[in-house]
């Protein structure tokens, strides 16, 4: 893969009010920065110039099938840990106003029902499929924290992220990459609700796009074999 130029590279990660990201010059990590913003579009006023972000939602959705390629070979490449990789709704069950509304039509679509954590998603898939459609300054690409972790370690991190030692076990992870984690938590307002493991979601999908901009990223499915145009980058 090419490497490609570019001012920033941003993590970015939902967080029950917003959306955490965490930025830096191409694998310059010790001068990363965070920021909190309520929509995704505010990262248009912050990123004027050509930049690439990796985001842990949802780009690209199936219109009839139940399974995405990608989750699949995602989900193979974690193995104990695959139950991290959620389906999302299709298509059509995005736009549902209600969980059973979107139900019934992913079943008629894909003959699948979805889990309540997939219909949850749906307004920060629309929006980052908006963002996606209509912006032109940052180039945004799916990516999935547990298989960024797991790519960098080399094999996936079975505790769980939101326990003690699963906390430590990835703040090891992004101390060796030289990220000053205590630097941006300070950096976050205090007041949105933003968990530990949203702030290492954003931090590893940094690291992620830095890959990518250094064109050593590797993607779920394989680039090389596939006809396939929706993608997870680690």
């Amino acid at each position: 893969m090419a490497k490609i130029f570019t001012t920033y590279c941003i993590g970015i990660d939902g967080c029950k009010d917003g959306w955490v990201v965490v930025y830096c010059p191409v694998s310059n990590f010790s001068k990363a920065k965070a920021q909190y913003y309520k929509k995704l579009s505010q990262l248009e006023n912050d990123f004027s110039e050509p930049s690439i972000g990796v985001i842990d939602i949802p780009i690209g959705l199936e219109f009839d099938k139940p399974n995405r390629s990608c989750d699949i070979e995602a989900r193979k490449f974690l193995g104990k840990r695959s139950s991290t990789i959620f389906s999302p709704p299709c298509l059509d069950a995005i736009y549902s106003k209600s969980y059973e509304e979107a139900k019934k039509i992913n079943q008629m679509r894909t003959g699948k029902s979805i889990s309540k954590q997939s219909w949850f998603l749906s307004k920060k898939i629309l929006e980052t499929k908006h963002f996606v459609e209509s912006n032109t300054k940052l180039s945004l690409k799916e990516g999935h924290p547990e298989c960024s972790f797991a790519e960098y370690l080399g094999a996936p991190i079975i505790e769980n992220k939101k326990g003690m030692r699963g906390i430590f076990k990835r703040l090891d992870i992004l101390n060796k990459l030289n990220f000053n984690l205590p630097n941006l938590v300070e950096m976050l307002p205090k007041r949105p609700r933003i968990g530990i493991d949203d702030l290492f979601d954003a931090t590893i999908l940094c690291w992620t796009a830095s890959r990518l901009v250094n064109g050593n990223s590797k993607t779920f499915p394989n680039t090389d074999n596939t006809q396939s145009k929706i993608f997870i980058y680690v």
